[in-house]
C-alpha cells in the first residue's frame, strides 16, 4: 500500500511539473487526474432558514434596456437565473434553491402601485422568499464588429447585484457579474438563438456566485 502511495504521489508531482513546464495551468491538472470532479466553492452561499431544508429566492432584474432587441430581457433573465440556481442544486443532498414564480411577482406589482419605491428585501419578504436577488443590468450587447462583410457575435453583459436577507432586511452580499461569450459569425445561427445563449450564460455566471461549480471550460462549456 505504501509503495502505491509513493508511486501515485510521484506521478502527481511529475505531471504537475510537466504542466508547469509546458505553460499549462497546473490548476487544471485535477481535470485529467480526477476527471474534473473538483468544484469551486460558492462565494456567497445561500443557507436555509431555521427549520427549512430549501432556499426560496425572489429574483428582481432591472436595467435601462429600451431597445427592441432586448425587449422582455428583465423577465427572461430573471427566469433563467432562477432555473440555473435550481438546476445546479436540485441533485444536491444539502440545499435546493427555488425561485418565486415570475407570475407572482407580476401580480404583486400590479396590486401594489408603489412597488418601485419598496426595498427589494421587503418585496421578497412579501412574496415569501428567504432572499431577494436584485440584479441591475448595466450594459449588454450582442455584436462585436464586422469582418469581411459579416457581423460577428460576441455577447457581453455586466450586472451589479445585491442580495438581501428578507427576514433581517440586511444585505447578504454584493458583487459584479461580467459575462463575455465566444465570438461567432452572425450567419451561423439566428440572432434570437444567440441572444438566448447569452442570457443562459449570464444566468450561469450569476448562479455560480451562490453554488459550488466546475470551472474547467471543457466541462462547463457544455452548459452555456
Amino acid at each position: 500500500m505504501s509503495r502505491f502511495k509513493i508511486s501515485f504521489g510521484l506521478l502527481v508531482g511529475v505531471a504537475a511539473l510537466s504542466f508547469a513546464g509546458s505553460g499549462c495551468n497546473p490548476a487544471s491538472l485535477s481535470y485529467f487526474l480526477f476527471k474534473g470532479d473538483g468544484k469551486a466553492p460558492a462565494l456567497y452561499p445561500l443557507k436555509p432558514k431555521e427549520g427549512k431544508k430549501d432556499v426560496i429566492v425572489a429574483v428582481l432584474v432591472t436595467g435601462p434596456i429600451n431597445t427592441i432587441e432586448f425587449a422582455g430581457l428583465e423577465r427572461e433573465l430573471a427566469t433563467a437565473i432562477g432555473r440555473s440556481l435550481f438546476e445546479q442544486t436540485k441533485d444536491s443532498k444539502k440545499v435546493v434553491i427555488q425561485m418565486i414564480e415570475h407570475s407572482r411577482l407580476d401580480r404583486f406589482r400590479a396590486e401594489n402601485a408603489s412597488w418601485r419605491t419598496m426595498r427589494s428585501a421587503d418585496i421578497g419578504k412579501k412574496l415569501g422568499a428567504d432572499f431577494a436577488i436584485d440584479a441591475t443590468v448595466t450594459s449588454i450587447s450582442l455584436y462585436d464588429r464586422e469582418i469581411g462583410g459579416t457581423f460577428m457575435y460576441q455577447g457581453r453583459a455586466s450586472l451589479d447585484v445585491k442580495v438581501y436577507d428578507t427576514v433581517s432586511g440586511a444585505q447578504h452580499s454584493e458583487y459584479y457579474v461580467a459575462t463575455q461569450m465566444e465570438q461567432k459569425p452572425s450567419d451561423e445561427l439566428p440572432k434570437s438563438q444567440y441572444k438566448g445563449q447569452l442570457i443562459q450564460r449570464i444566468a450561469r455566471d450569476l448562479a455560480w456566485k451562490h453554488v459550488p461549480h466546475i470551472t474547467d471550460q471543457r466541462v462547463s462549456s457544455a452548459n452555456p
